[in-house]
Parts: structure tokens; C-alpha cells; sequence
């Protein structure tokens, strides 16, 4: 399955660069095809590609043909340029914090669902941002 993963940053290890690189490296072992995009690149990019996986700060950079079957969609701004650049492919929209600007859900009309790791993020998610209650997960 291709998978396109998102994040803020895949420059620093820290908490969701972790998180997904834990994620990308389990799909590989399992033979899908991730991709990672990050605006902002570095030490975690190349543990990704270390793996094998393409990392991209840019979908101009990946071919026409690659389109992803499912995104799995961390952070604000890096979800919703993906669900724009990929209409066609639904989107998962993780919240792992309750407060930060930069967990605040997609809104794209290919959102399939969303993701809270706490109820925290599910408060967040649902009473806050709006989302029915139906279409978010812990």
C-alpha cells in the first residue's frame, strides 16, 4: 500500500518525528511503499531514507504516476497541502495535542477520519474544532 506520511518536521528526533519514523519503518518490514513530506528536512529525513523510504520537502519532487492510497496526516499545514495535492486519496487526520496550532484537524473533503491519541485530543477535536463526534477515534 502507498502511504504518505506528514509532518511538521522531520528535521530533530522528537516526539510525532519518532512517532511516524517508528510508523514508516514497521510498513517497510511489512512491504508498503511510505513517503514521508515535511516542510522542514534533516537528522530524521535521513534516518527515513536510511530505510529506504522517499522523503520529499516538496510533492513536485515525487512522480506524477506515485499517488498515495491513504494519507496519514500529522500536523495542520503539511495534512492539508497533501489532501489538496491528493484529492482522490483519503486522509486521516491525527491530533496528538491538545493545544497546539499545529494539531489542529484537516478540514479537506477527503478527511476519512480522525485520529486522537487522548481524550484530551478528542475534546479537542470535537468540542473545540467542531468534528462529529462519529468520525474521530482514540
Amino acid at each position: 500500500m502507498r502511504i504518505l506520511f506528514t509532518n511538521n518536521t522531520f528535521d530533530h528526533p522528537a516526539g510525532t518525528e519518532l512517532s511516524a519514523t517508528d510508523a514508516i519503518s514497521r510498513l517497510v518490514r511489512r512491504g508498503h511503499e511510505p513517503v514521508a513530506f515535511s516542510r522542514q528536512l534533516g537528522e530524521v529525513a535521513e534516518r527515513i531514507r536510511s530505510l529506504g523510504v522517499t522523503v520529499v520537502d516538496d510533492f513536485g519532487d515525487l512522480p506524477d504516476s506515485w499517488v498515495p492510497e491513504i494519507i496519514h496526516g500529522q500536523h495542520f499545514w503539511e495534512t492539508s497541502l497533501a489532501a489538496l495535492r491528493y484529492p482522490g486519496s483519503p486522509v486521516l487526520s491525527f491530533c496528538r495535542g491538545a493545544t497546539p496550532w499545529q494539531e489542529a484537524p484537516c478540514l479537506a473533503p477527503n478527511v476519512a477520519g480522525y485520529v486522537a491519541v487522548d481524550e484530551d485530543c478528542r475534546d479537542r477535536l470535537i468540542d473545540r474544532e467542531g468534528i462529529a463526534p462519529e468520525k474521530v477515534t482514540i
